[in-house]
C-alpha cells in the first residue's frame, strides 16, 4: 500500500508593541526616550522527515491445497507433455529417435522454493532402462488459482526436456466418449470411451484394457487394469487430451506399486509412422527446406522417395530411393537407392530414416554412399505448409496441360521435352519424361512438386535413366519459379 506524503506548513507571526511620547509646557523641553528591546526570533522549526513508505512485497501464491491440473508440451528434438494433477507431477517424452523417457514425481508442493520446484523426488523410466529415482527442476510462474502458467527450464538430473512450457499452446478435451470414431489405431484393436468415462481397449500385443477414469479439472485420474499380458496388473495415473495443430491428442500413463510404467498415445491424424506401421509404406508428402543455408527437398510418394540438394549450401546430393523391404521397425527404416553424390559421382546409396511421428514433425534422415565406407551426410526437412493447390501451367520452358501432358524444352533449350505427368497428390505428381536431340536423350521417371518459395511458386523436378545393361545413371533436375 502507499502512503501519501503531507506537505507540511509552518506559519511564523510577530507582534509589534506601540509605542507614544508626551511633552510638557516650559522653557525646556525634556527628551523622553523609551527603549524598545529588540523581538527575540522565533527559531524555524526543523521539518519532520517523510517517511519513504516499505514495499509491499508482492505474495507468492499459495499452493499449499495442491496445483490446479494442467497439461505443458514442448518440441524440442521430440515432444515432451507435463501433466499435473493435484501434488503429483507426470513426464511423457519420445524423442525424434523415438527413445521414450517417463517420469512420476508427488509432493511437489514440498519443493517449490520462490518460482521454481527445486529437486522434487521422484522416479524415472528411460525405453528399457529400469526404473530409478530422480529430481525435477524447473522454474515456474504460478497465479493466484494454484495454476501453473508458466514451466521452463525442465530437466531431471542432467536431463533437459525445453525451454518453456505454455497451457496455452494446446487447447483441453474433455469430451473423450465423443471422439471414439476419431483415434487413428495402429497400436490398438479395441478402443472406447463411453459416456461414465469407463475405458475398454485391446492394443496390438493383445492386452486387454479396462478402467475408470475421474474428471480432475481439465485432466483425468486413471485407474486401469492390464490383463492377458506381460503388463498384466493394476496401474494408477493421468489420461490426457488435446488438440494441437489441428490434430486431436490422448494419452495416458500410470505406473503400478513396483513402479513399472505402462502407456498410450493416440490421435486423429495418420503420422508417416503410423502410416508406415498401417501400410507399409509411407504416405505422400512434400518436405523442404527453407532456412537461410539449405533448400534441400523430399518428394515422399509412398514407397519411392525423392532427394533433391536444393540450389543453397552443399547438401548430400540427388537421390532416388525405393522402400520395399517389409517394415520391422517403423521408427528405423533403411531404404534402398542410387544417384549422384556431392561429389557429382554416380552411386549407390541407402537413406537410414525414422518416420516423422506426428502432423509437423521433421523428416529427419541420414543418406550414405555404399561404395566409400564412412561417407553420410544427415538432413532435415519440414513439412511444406504452402503447398500448391495447382502444378499445372508454365513453368520457364516447360508446360504441364490440364490432362497432365509436358512439352517444352530443356537444358538451355537443347533437348526437347515431352513427357507426362500423373497421379497428382497434395501438390506432387509422378513424371515421365522423354529428352531427344541432345546429349541427354534418353527416357527419365521421376517427381515432380510444388510450393511456395520467397514469396514465388516453385517447382522442383527430378527424374532418373539407369541402364541396368551398361549399369550407367543419367539424371535431369529442375528448380524454376514463376
Amino acid at each position: 500500500m502507499l502512503k501519501k506524503n503531507l506537505a507540511l506548513s509552518v506559519v511564523y507571526a510577530l507582534t509589534l508593541a506601540g509605542l507614544s511620547a508626551c511633552g510638557g509646557g516650559s522653557d525646556s523641553a525634556t527628551d523622553t526616550s523609551v527603549s524598545v528591546p529588540t523581538p527575540t526570533p522565533t527559531p524555524t522549526p526543523t521539518p519532520t522527515p517523510t517517511p519513504t513508505p516499505t514495499p509491499t512485497p508482492t505474495p507468492t501464491p499459495a499452493v499449499a491445497s495442491g496445483f490446479a491440473s494442467s497439461v505443458y508440451i514442448a518440441e524440442v528434438r521430440g515432444v515432451t507433455d507435463i501433466v499435473v494433477l493435484g501434488d503429483s507431477l507426470y513426464l511423457s517424452s519420445v524423442d525424434e529417435d523415438s527413445r521414450q523417457v517417463w517420469a512420476r514425481f508427488d509432493n511437489v508442493i514440498d519443493a517449490v522454493s520462490g518460482n521454481k520446484i527445486v529437486d522434487a523426488s521422484g522416479f524415472s523410466i528411460s525405453g528399457n532402462t529400469p526404473v530409478g529415482s530422480a529430481k525435477f527442476n524447473a522454474n515456474m510462474t504460478v497465479n493466484e488459482t494454484g495454476l501453473i502458467t508458466r514451466l521452463a527450464t525442465v530437466g531431471i538430473g542432467e536431463e533437459f526436456f525445453g525451454g518453456n512450457f505454455l497451457p496455452s499452446s494446446v487447447s483441453m478435451v474433455t469430451n473423450l466418449h465423443q471422439l471414439n470414431a476419431a483415434w487413428v489405431e495402429p497400436d490398438f484393436s479395441v478402443f472406447t470411451i463411453d459416456s461414465a468415462l469407463t475405458l475398454s481397449a485391446k492394443d496390438k500385443s493383445g492386452c486387454d484394457i479396462s478402467g475408470t477414469l475421474t474428471a480432475e479439472s481439465n485432466v483425468f485420474a486413471a485407474a486401469l487394469n492390464y490383463t492377458n499380458c506381460a503388463q498384466a496388473g493394476s496401474y494408477e495415473g493421468v489420461l490426457w487430451a488435446y488438440e494441437y495443430d489441428d490434430v486431436t491428442y490422448l494419452s495416458w500413463v500410470a505406473f503400478d506399486d513396483d513402479n513399472k510404467v505402462v502407456s498410450a498415445k493416440l490421435d486423429t491424424f495418420t503420422s508417416q509412422q503410423e502410416h508406415l506401421a498401417l501400410n507399409g509404406q509411407l504416405s505422400t508428402q512434400l518436405y523442404v527446406n527453407n532456412s537461410i543455408v539449405a533448400d534441400d527437398v523430399l518428394i515422399v510418394r509412398g514407397d519411392k522417395l525423392h532427394y533433391l540438394k536444393g540450389t543453397k549450401g552443399i547438401q548430400a546430393g540427388d537421390f532416388f530411393f525405393e522402400h520395399t523391404q517389409p517394415v520391422v521397425d517403423a521408427n528405423a527404416v533403411v531404404v534402398e537407392g542410387y544417384g549422384y553424390s556431392w561429389m557429382n559421382n554416380a552411386v549407390v546409396a541407402e537413406m537410414a530414416i525414422s518416420a516423422p511421428m506426428r502432423k509437423y514433425s521433421p523428416f529427419r534422415g541420414e543418406i550414405a554412399d555404399k561404395s566409400v565406407a564412412g561417407i553420410k551426410m544427415t538432413f532435415s526437412v519440414a513439412v511444406a505448409k504452402q503447398v500448391l493447390d495447382n502444378i499445372k501451367g508454365t513453368w520457364g520452358n516447360i508446360s504441364i496441360a490440364d490432362n497432365g501432358s509436358i512439352t517444352g524444352t530443356f537444358s538451355d533449350k537443347t533437348c526437347t521435352v515431352s513427357g507426362v505427368a500423373s497421379d497428382f497428390v497434395s501438390s506432387t505428381a509422378e513424371i515421365e519424361l522423354t529428352l531427344s536431340g541432345c546429349d541427354l536423350a534418353n527416357t527419365y521417371t521421376g517427381a515432380i512438386a510444388g510450393y511456395e518459395k520467397d514469396g514465388k511458386e516453385t517447382l522442383a523436378l527430378l527424374a532418373f535413366y539407369y541402364d541396368e545393361v551398361a549399369n550407367t545413371l543419367s539424371y535431369i533436375r529442375l528448380f524454376t519459379s514463376r
